[in-house]
């Protein structure tokens, strides 16, 4: 009974690791987007 808690808790680890990063990079390049949009934008302003 008490062998695959550990299984479970490492699984769930794993995720966690993965998942900020699957949330992260699409923000990172939405933020690196809009900076150089705005800095696109300046001259023409």
């Amino acid at each position: 009974m008490a062998a695959p808690l550990p299984r479970r808790t490492s699984v769930h680890s794993s995720q966690r690791k993965i998942l900020p990063s699957a949330f992260t990079l699409p923000w990172l390049v939405v933020v690196l987007s809009l900076v150089g949009g705005a800095f696109l934008a300046l001259p023409f302003q």
